[in-house]
């Protein structure tokens, strides 16, 4: 059950800013970045106005309780809202450590292996089979420790998360939309301002230039680094 709002979890965490991310190449940045417009979960920076965003209850509750938490060694708060008794808090909290100490140790078990990810494209694929075999393994330990009335309880705060998730998605790709209508008709207005020549150039400015090869000294060509440097 844990695992089923693992990845809303994260998306929340990015709420909506994952397709600018994919964009910019790094987490957390935002579509219309510079016009005011702040991601959903509450980080970053101030709006343009000036106005502090304040996270939800939602925001607050994913960020301090994402299922991926169970293996970061700490209770995921989520679960600190179904009116744990004191042993089932303890044996959560152990349970949650020891979650953390076998990844930890699967990761420097297979280091190793993770070297070898540019010449066997599959090494991703098994490392994260083999964490979510060993979270799934905590997950269930947990979920027993249970009763059925806070299973209930939690599948309901996981749905709402969900919710929120896909909603804010949905408003970020339409945002995406109407961000890219804008740009194409003032590139258009643009072009319609431009002579002959000047777009000409423009097309010029908007082409990557390919860097040139670097050139080696005559009977470097192919030879190792080291060899090259020691000429």
């Amino acid at each position: 059950m844990f695992r089923k709002v693992a990845v809303a979890a994260t998306l929340v965490l990015a709420a909506g800013a994952v397709l600018a991310a994919q964009e910019e190449g790094r987490r957390g940045e935002r579509p219309g970045r510079g016009a005011g417009v702040r991601d959903a979960r509450g980080g970053g920076p101030e709006s343009n106005d000036g106005a502090k965003y304040t996270p939800s209850a939602l925001d607050r509750l994913t960020a301090g309780g994402g299922a991926n938490w169970v293996y970061m060694g700490r209770t995921p708060d989520r679960l600190k809202l179904l009116n744990l008794t004191t042993e089932q808090a303890a044996a959560i909290e152990q349970l949650c450590k020891e979650a953390r100490d076998k990844v930890m140790e699967f990761n420097r078990e297979s280091q190793q292996l993770f070297r070898q990810r540019d010449r066997d494209p599959n090494v991703f694929q098994e490392r994260r089979e083999k964490l979510n075999e060993i979270t799934s393994n905590y997950e269930t330990k947990i979920n027993d420790l249970l009763t059925d009335e806070q299973k209930e309880m939690l599948v309901k705060i996981d749905e709402l998360i969900k919710a929120q998730q896909d909603e804010i998605r949905k408003m970020y790709e339409e945002m995406n939309k109407k961000v890219a209508e804008v740009k194409s008709q003032y590139d258009k207005k643009l072009v319609e301002m431009l002579t002959p020549e000047q777009k000409a150039l423009l097309e010029q400015l908007m082409t990557p230039a390919v860097p040139a090869p670097v050139a080696r000294p005559a009977g470097t060509q192919g030879a190792p680094a080291d060899e090259v440097l020691a000429f």
